[in-house]
C-alpha cells in the first residue's frame, strides 16, 4: 500500500490543508502545534473509524468554537486497487469511496467503509502497518512483529523458503475456529464453564434433595428435645419466681437509702445556694467602693486630656478650608483644559477621514482602470474557440494529412508522354498541346483517359492501393477541414497564431485579476464605496458644526500636535488635582478622625462621671438596708448550715455503701432476666414443637424420595456432558498447541532474513563490525559493535531509538515486494547526536529507495542528511 495524496479540512487546527506523498521519503516538517501529528491522527481514524461516531476523541477534532464538519480525504494504491477514500465527522457526517482501477466504482456511507475494508483485509498487512506506525510521544525502541503473517511469508521467501501451494494458514483458522469454541483466544479461558456451573447446580440439588430427605430424621430428634426442654423449665419457673421476690426486697431497702441521701442533697443545695449570694453582696459591696475610688480619679485625668486637643482640631479646619478652595480652582482650569482636548481630538478625527477618504477615492480610480482592462480581456477571450487541446488536435490532423500525402505520393503510378512531332491530345478532357521532342508527365492516382483524335483512346487505371490511398488523403483532408470549422480557424498557421493570442489574452487576464487581488486584499469594492460614502457625510457633518473659533488646523500633523499638548495639559491638570483631592481629603480626615476623638472623650467622661454617681447612690442605698457588720454575720449563720448538712450526708453515704447497692441491683436484674428468659423460652419452645409436628404431618406426603430420584437422573446427564465437553476441549486444546508450536518454530527460520536486513542498514550507521541477535519473538536481544555486545535494554535512549528505527525499515524493506506499508514515523531521533543523524539519514535514503517513508519533525534540520526526500514545509 503507498499513499498518493492526503487532504484535511477543519481538523483540529488545520484549517485547510493538501499534501502530495513521494514514492520514497517524504519529509514533512513544522513548528510544534502546526498539525503534523494531526496527519496521522486522520489517516488512522478515516480508516477505523465510522462517520457515525459520536466518541469524545472524535469529538475533540472539530477545531474549537466553529460548528463545522472535519473532513479527510487520502488517495491510495493497494495491490490492484486505485482508490480516493473521504469522510466527514461531526457535522454534515458522510463517507465516499471512489474505485478508480481495476474497476471503476463510486460507493457512499456503511457500503463505501466495509468495501475499504475489505480491499485492505485482501492487500494490506495492517498489524504490520500498525507496529511500524511511530506516533509522536510512543516508544520508539519497542516494536512487535511477530504476529505479521505479511512480514512471515515475505520473510520465508527471503530465507529461501518454498511458500505451500496451498498455504496453510485456512487449516489453522479451522483449528483457531474450533479452539475459540471451547476457549478464549488471549486468556484461553474455557468458554465451557456455564455448563461446569449446571452441573454443579444439578448436583446442589440431588445434595438438596438427599437434604430434604434426611431433614425428616433432624425434626424428629428435634421434637423430642422440645417434649423435653417444656417439661424441665415448667418445673423451674416457680422456683425462679420466688428468687425474684427475694432479691427485689433487698434491692427496695437501698432504693429507700437512696432516697434519703437524694432528699439530704437537696437541702445541701438549697443551703448553698443561700450561701451564695451572701458571700456575693459582701463582694459586691467592697468592688463597689472600689469602683467608686478608681472612676473619680480616672475622670480628672481625662478632663486634663481634652483642652489640648480642641486647639489641634482648630488649626486643621482651616488647613482644611484652604485646600478645599485650591482643589476647585483647579477644577475648574481642568475643565476647560478637557475642552480643549476634546476639540483638538476631533479635529484629529475629521483630518484622518480626510486622508482616509483621499487614499480610497485613489483605490477606486485603480481599480476601475484595472477592472476594464480585465473586462476587454475577458471580451477578447469570449470569441476564441481554439484551445491547446484544440491545437494538438489540428496538429496531428495536419500531420496525419502530410503522412498520407506522402503515402499516396509513393504509391501511385505516372504516365510519361514524349511528342516526336507536334502533337495536340486530350487527357481528361484537358486539350494537351506538345511541339516536337516535348514531353509531359502526369502522377496517376485515378483512372486518367488518354485521346489523340482521331487517332487513338487510351485508359489508364491506377493500382487499387494508390486509389486507396487517395481516399485516405481526402478523408484526412476532410477532418482537418472540420476541425478548423469546429475552432473557427483557416488553417493551422492561423489556429497557431490565435492560440497564441489567446493565451496571451488570458495571461493578462490573469494579471489584471492578480494586480486587482493585490489592491483589495479581502476588501470588496462595495466595502470601500460604503466606507468612502460614510466618511464623506462624517466630513460633512463635522465641517457643519464645528466652531469657526479657534480655526481648524491646516494639516493633520498640526492638528496631531496641538492633540498632543493639549492632552499634556490636561493630564498635568488631573495629576496635580489628584494630589490637591489627596490633600485636602486628607486634612479633612484628620479634622473628622480628631473631631469624633474630642467628641468621644467628652461622651466618655460624661459617661462615667454619671457612673460615679450611680455607684456612689447604689453604696449608700445598700447600707441603708444593712450594714456592712449585718453582711459578714449572714454569711457566717450560712457556712455553719451547709457544714451541718455535709456531716448528715456522710453519715447516709456509709450506710449505703455497707448495703452493696451494686450487688443487689445485680442480683435483682439477673432474678428478673432468668424467670422472663424461662417464661419466653418456654413460649418458643412450644411454637417451635408445633411448627416441626406441622412439618412431620406434611413430609408423610410430598413425595421426597421421587424428588431425590429425579434430580440423581438430571445430575448424572449434565455430568455424563461435562466429561464429553471437556475431552473435546482437551484434544483440540492440544491440537491448538502443537499448530502455535510449530508455527513458532518456523518462525525462528524467518529471524536470520530480518537480522540481515537490520545489519545492512545498521553498517551504514554503527560501523561494518555491526550486529544484532534477534530472539525467537523476533525482539532484538543485543547489540554487538566494536568487539563489544550489549543487551538491548542496557543501551542508552539514543541507541535503542536508532535500533527500533532501523528494525522498522529493515520490515519494511522486505515486505516491499509484496506490495508493503508506508512507514510513518512522526517526532523521532530526538536523542541522536550530530554524527548519527548523518549516518541515519543515509540509511534512511537507503531503504526508501524500496519502500515508502513519512517523517514528521519540528526541528528543521533534523533529517538534512536524508538525501532522497521530498520536502512539505509547514
Amino acid at each position: 500500500m503507498r499513499l498518493l495524496r492526503l487532504k484535511l479540512q477543519n481538523w483540529r487546527g488545520v484549517e485547510a490543508r493538501e499534501i502530495q506523498f513521494a514514492h520514497g521519503v517524504t519529509l514533512i516538517e513544522g513548528p510544534n502545534e502546526i498539525g503534523k501529528s494531526t496527519i496521522v491522527e486522520a489517516v488512522l481514524t478515516l480508516f477505523t473509524v465510522m462517520d457515525s461516531s459520536s466518541k469524545a476523541d472524535i469529538k475533540a477534532i472539530q477545531p474549537v468554537g466553529q460548528d463545522v464538519g472535519s473532513a479527510v480525504e487520502v488517495e491510495v494504491k493497494a495491490g490492484d486497487y486505485h482508490f480516493v477514500y473521504a469522510k466527514t465527522y461531526n457535522k454534515n457526517k458522510q463517507t465516499a469511496l471512489r474505485i478508480l482501477s481495476p474497476q471503476a466504482a463510486q460507493l457512499t456511507g456503511r457500503e463505501a467503509h466495509e468495501r475499504v475494508e475489505q480491499m485492505l483485509e485482501e492487500t494490506v498487512d495492517m498489524p504490520l502497518w500498525h507496529a511500524l506506525l511511530v506516533e509522536q510521544g510512543s516508544e520508539i525502541a519497542g516494536v512487535t512483529l511477530a504476529q505479521s503473517d505479511g512480514l512471515a511469508r515475505a520473510l520465508d521467501e527471503a530465507a529461501g523458503g518454498e511458500m505451500p501451494e496451498q498455504d496453510d494458514s485456512g487449516l489453522f483458522a479451522r483449528v483457531q475456529s474450533e479452539y475459540e469454541q471451547y476457549f478464549t483466544l488471549k486468556s484461553g479461558k474455557a468458554r465451557h464453564a456455564a455448563l461446569e456451573v449446571e452441573v454443579a447446580n444439578a448436583q446442589a440439588g440431588w445434595e438438596e434433595a438427599k437434604q430434604a430427605l434426611a431433614d425428616i430424621e433432624t425434626d424428629s430428634l428435634h421434637h423430642e428435645r422440645c417434649l423435653a426442654e417444656i417439661v424441665r423449665l415448667e418445673s423451674q419457673l416457680p422456683d425462679l419466681g420466688a428468687e425474684e421476690k427475694q432479691y427485689e426486697a433487698d434491692w427496695a431497702a437501698v432504693g429507700q437509702v437512696k432516697d434519703e441521701i437524694t432528699a439530704k442533697q437537696r437541702q445541701l443545695e438549697d443551703a448553698r445556694a443561700l450561701l451564695s449570694p451572701a458571700r456575693d453582696e459582701v463582694e459586691r459591696r467592697n468592688q463597689l467602693v472600689q469602683n467608686i475610688a478608681q472612676g473619680q480619679q480616672a475622670n480628672r485625668q481625662a478632663r486634663e486630656q481634652l483642652s489640648p486637643r480642641a486647639q489641634t482640631l482648630a488649626q486643621l479646619q482651616d488647613r482644611a478650608a484652604a485646600a478645599l478652595a485650591a482643589l476647585t480652582e483647579s477644577k475648574t482650569r481642568l475643565s476647560a483644559a478637557r475642552g480643549v482636548a476634546q476639540l483638538t481630538r476631533a479635529d484629529v478625527q475629521h483630518l484622518e477621514n480626510v486622508t482616509q477618504l483621499d487614499s480610497i477615492d485613489k483605490t477606486l480610480a485603480r481599480f476601475q482602470s484595472f477592472n476594464s482592462n480585465l473586462e476587454r480581456g475577458r471580451e477578447a477571450l469570449q470569441g476564441i474557440k481554439i484551445n491547446p487541446e484544440g491545437l494538438e488536435a489540428l496538429r496531428t490532423a495536419a500531420n496525419e494529412l502530410e503522412v498520407a500525402i506522402a503515402k499516396r505520393d509513393t504509391a501511385s503510378s505516372s504516365i510519361e508522354i514524349l511528342a516526336e512531332d507536334e502533337l495536340s491530345l486530350m487527357l481528361d478532357e484537358q486539350t494537351v498541346s506538345l511541339s516536337a521532342n516535348g514531353r509531359e508527365q502526369r502522377d496517376i492516382t485515378a483512372e486518367v483517359n488518354l485521346r489523340i483524335p482521331g487517332v487513338v483512346s487510351i485508359r489508364v487505371t491506377p493500382s487499387q492501393s494508390a486509389n486507396e490511398l487517395d481516399v485516405s488523403v481526402d478523408e484526412h483532408r476532410a477532418t482537418l477541414a472540420q476541425l478548423c470549422t469546429t475552432y473557427g480557424v483557416v488553417d493551422l498557421p492561423h489556429a497557431i497564431a490565435v492560440e497564441a493570442q489567446r493565451a496571451q489574452d488570458a495571461q493578462d487576464v490573469l494579471a489584471w485579476r492578480g494586480q486587482i487581488n493585490d489592491l483589495l486584499g479581502e476588501t470588496s469594492p462595495a466595502d470601500l464605496e460604503a466606507a468612502q460614502t460614510e466618511l464623506r457625510a462624517s466630513i460633512a457633518q463635522y465641517q457643519a458644526t464645528r466652531a469657526a473659533d479657534p480655526a481648524l488646523p491646516e494639516t493633520l500633523e498640526q492638528a496631531q500636535r496641538a492633540s498632543v499638548t493639549a492632552e499634556a495639559v490636561r493630564t498635568e491638570l488631573e495629576a496635580m488635582i489628584e494630589g490637591q483631592q489627596s490633600g485636602a481629603e486628607a486634612l479633612q480626615a484628620e479634622c473628622a478622625a480628631l473631631s469624633a476623638q474630642i467628641q468621644v472623650g467628652q461622651q466618655e467622661l460624661a459617661g462615667a462621671e454619671t457612673l460615679v454617681a450611680q455607684r456612689q447612690a447604689e453604696l449608700e442605698r445598700s447600707r441603708a438596708t444593712a450594714d456592712d457588720a449585718q453582711l459578714n454575720a449572714r454569711v457566717e449563720q450560712r457556712v455553719a448550715r451547709v457544714t451541718a448538712l455535709l456531716s448528715e450526708l456522710q453519715e447516709l453515704q456509709e450506710q449505703l455503701d455497707s448495703a452493696a447497692p451494686v450487688t443487689a441491683e445485680a442480683l435483682f436484674m439477673n432474678a428478673q432476666a432468668a424467670r422472663k428468659r424461662a417464661e419466653n423460652d418456654l413460649a418458643t419452645l412450644r411454637t417451635d414443637l408445633a411448627v416441626v409436628e406441622d412439618r412431620l404431618t406434611k413430609a408423610q406426603a410430598d413425595g421426597r424420595f421421587d424428588a431425590v430420584e429425579q434430580a440423581e437422573h438430571h445430575y448424572l446427564a449434565l455430568a455424563d456432558k461435562w466429561s464429553g465437553t471437556t475431552a473435546r476441549a482437551a484434544a483440540v486444546g492440544r491440537l491448538w498447541q502443537v499448530l502455535n508450536t510449530h508455527r513458532n518454530a518456523a518462525r525462528k527460520v524467518y529471524v536470520r532474513p530480518l537480522q540481515e536486513g537490520i545489519e545492512q542498514l545498521g553498517k551504514i550507521v554503527f560501523g561494518a563490525d555491526f550486529t544484532v541477535e534477534l530472539g525467537d519473538d523476533w525482539r532484538m536481544v543485543s547489540r554487538t559493535q566494536n568487539g563489544r555486545t550489549i543487551a538491548f535494554d542496557d543501551l542508552s535512549v539514543g541507541a535503542k531509538e536508532q535500533l527500533g528505527i532501523l528494525m522498522r525499515l529493515a520490515a519494511a524493506r522486505i515486505v516491499s515486494k509484496q506490495g508493503g506499508v508506508p512507514l510513518i514515523i512522526d517526532d523521532a531521533l530526538g536523542f541522536s547526536d550530530p554524527t548519527r543523524l548523518k549516518t541515519m539519514g543515509a540509511a534512511i535514503a537507503s531503504a526508501g529507495q524500496d519502500c515508502q517513508i513519512i517523517l514528521l519533525t519540528c526541528t528543521p534540520g533534523r533529517f538534512t542528511h536524508v538525501g532522497r526526500a521530498e520536502v512539505v514545509r509547514f
